[in-house]
């Protein structure tokens, strides 16, 4: 598979999703997204106000998973 195979991806970690912390238990909650994913670069180029990502991402197959 073309790419740079990465863990967490791009949607996992701690950097979206709200965290928390229970004054009750003392204990800090977070989500983590444990999914591998390839980081690839694509042919688009820069235009003034428009989007842009310069790549893309596609997620591994689940088996992929385990030879992290």
């Amino acid at each position: 598979m073309e790419g740079q195979r990465t863990c967490p991806a791009v949607a996992g970690a701690t950097n979206w999703p709200s965290t928390a912390f229970s004054p009750s238990t003392g204990l800090f909650y977070m989500f983590r997204r444990g999914i591998l994913q390839y980081l690839f670069e694509n042919d688009q180029w820069w235009e003034a106000g428009k989007s842009f990502y310069g790549g893309g991402t596609r997620q591994a197959p689940l088996e992929a998973a385990g030879n992290l």
